[in-house]
C-alpha cells in the first residue's frame, strides 16, 4: 500500500495543483484568454468572492491566493509546460458532451459527469473501451481525469480508478488521433513524438520503485511500452545490485558474517524479483534472477575458500607446535 500512496500523491499534486485549475480554465484556453481570466480572477481576490469557473472547488475546497495565480500562468507558459499539466486537467472540446459534462462537474455532480463522458469511452455491450476517434478522443481524455479524481476522493479504491485512468489514457495517446490533442493545448508549430507524449505521462505519476499494483496497465501494448518498461528494468538491476553489495561489503570485512549478509540479500531479492515478475519480459527476468544467483554462488565460494585456508593454517600450526614439543 506505502507505494500506491506514493503514486495517489503524485496524482493529487499533478490534479488539485495543476495550474489550469488554480486558473479555473480548461487546458485549451489560449494565451490571450488566460491573460484575461487571471485579471478576473485578482479581481474576485480583492473583492472577497469566488468565481464560478472550471476550478471545481468542492473537490477540495480551493483557496487561492494573488501570488497562486501568477505562478500558475508561468507555469505554463511554455509549450512543453503546458502539454504536460494538460494531461492532469479537463479538455473542452466537444461542445455537446464536454460542456454538459463540466456544468455537472461545476455543480459538484461527479458521477453524472462521468457517466455523459462513459456514453463515448465505454462500450455497453460489452464494458470494453470504445474505438477512439476525433468525436470521442476528448471524453477519453476527460474520463481518465475524472477518474484520477475519484481516486482523490475514494481513497480505499483509489488504485482500481488509477489503473482505467491510466488505461484509457494510453489508449488515447496511442490512437492515430493523439495528435489532435497535443495541437490544441499548444502552439501549432509545437512538435513532439507520440512516444515522448506517453512516457512524459506515466514518468509525471508513477513511481518507478514499485509498479507491481500497476502491472494491469502494462498487459496492452502502446508506443513507449518497451521503452518505459526498459527504464524500470534498469531501477530494479540498480536496486538489486545496491542490495548484493552488501555481500562485497561483508566479504571484504567480516567474512564469518558472510552467510548472515547472503540470507538477507536472498530474502530481500526474492521480495524484489516478486514484484517485477508480473511486469518484466521472462528474459529480463531471468536477466536479474541469474545474477543474483551469481553473486550467491561467488560469495559461497569465497566462503568456502576462506575457510578451508584457515583449517589449513591451523593444521600446519597444531603441526608445527607437536613437532617443536
Amino acid at each position: 500500500m506505502k507505494k500506491e500512496v506514493e503514486i495517489l500523491k503524485n496524482i493529487k499534486q499533478e490534479v488539485l495543483h495543476n495550474p489550469y485549475r488554480l486558473l479555473g480554465v480548461t487546458c485549451e484556453a489560449s494565451v490571450r484568454y488566460i491573460t484575461r481570466q487571471s485579471s478576473r480572477l485578482k479581481k474576485y481576490l480583492l473583492a472577497g468572492e469566488t468565481p464560478i469557473d472550471n476550478s471545481f472547488q468542492a473537490l477540495d475546497d480551493l483557496q487561492r491566493k494573488s501570488d497562486d495565480i501568477e505562478n500558475a500562468v508561468h507555469s505554463i507558459s511554455t509549450d512543453e509546460s503546458r502539454l504536460a499539466h494538460a494531461l492532469f486537467w479537463f479538455w473542452n472540446h466537444n461542445a455537446i458532451a464536454d460542456e454538459a459534462a463540466l456544468e455537472l462537474l461545476r455543480d459538484n455532480n461527479p458521477e453524472e459527469a462521468l457517466e455523459v463522458w462513459n456514453k463515448l469511452v465505454i462500450n455497453s455491450s460489452n464494458g470494453e473501451f470504445k474505438e477512439v476517434t476525433s468525436k470521442n478522443i476528448s471524453a477519453f481524455h476527460n474520463w481518465s481525469v475524472l477518474k484520477f479524481i475519484f481516486a482523490i476522493i475514494n481513497p480505499e479504491t483509489s488504485n482500481s480508478h488509477i489503473i482505467e485512468a491510466i488505461k484509457a489514457r494510453l489508449i488515447m495517446l496511442d490512437s492515430p488521433c493523439w495528435n489532435e490533442f497535443v495541437s490544441h493545448v499548444t502552439d501549432k508549430t509545437y512538435q513532439i513524438e507520440q512516444e515522448q507524449v506517453e512516457l512524459l505521462f506515466l514518468n509525471t505519476i508513477l513511481d518507478l520503485e514499485d509498479m507491481s499494483s500497476m502491472s494491469d496497465i502494462f498487459k496492452q501494448e502502446f508506443v513507449a511500452r518497451t521503452p518505459f518498461l526498459d527504464k524500470y528494468f534498469y531501477s530494479v538491476q540498480d536496486r538489486i545490485r545496491s542490495i548484493a553489495k552488501s555481500i562485497e561489503d561483508t566479504k571484504a570485512s567480516k567474512m564469518y558474517e558472510v552467510p548472515e549478509a547472503a540470507e538477507k540479500v536472498s530474502s530481500s531479492v526474492k521480495k524484489e524479483l516478486k514484484k517485477t515478475k508480473k511486469i518484466l519480459s521472462s528474459d529480463q527476468y531471468n536477466q536479474l534472477s541469474d545474477q543474483v544467483a551469481k553473486d550467491l554462488l561467488q560469495a559461497a565460494i569465497a566462503y568456502f575458500n576462506y575457510y578451508c585456508k584457515e583449517e589449513n593454517n591451523k593444521k600446519s600450526s597444531e603441526g608445527l607446535s607437536f613437532t617443536r614439543a
